[in-house]
């Protein structure tokens, strides 16, 4: 996980995301904090901080589908979609 994107303010958010034997995550390409289902590939987005209760910054999954479309992509699998827009570069880019 790059902590230069990381967006929160819970330094134990750090130790907890990079521990691969808890189920927390951190999705670079939209911003988000997210709790893996088990047994699945899917995960539940984190509003908040669960140790600290701090509000997380808000998901950019929408921001990030508003631009697929709007270069003219079909969606996260068109062959087309930029190298900058897998990853965090899309929204840290000037920061």
């Amino acid at each position: 996980m790059s902590s230069e994107s990381v967006r929160h303010s819970c330094e134990g958010m750090d130790a907890w995301t990079a521990d691969d034997s808890i189920p927390i995550g951190y999705n670079p390409k939209f911003g988000e904090f997210y709790v893996e289902v088990p047994d699945s590939d899917s995960y539940v987005a984190l509003n908040y901080c669960p140790w600290c209760g701090a509000e997380l910054p808000p998901s950019l999954r929408d921001q990030w589908f508003d631009r697929i479309f709007d270069l003219g992509l079909d969606g996260p699998e068109d062959p087309g979609v930029p190298d900058e827009m897998k990853s965090d570069a899309w929204w840290t880019k000037g920061e």
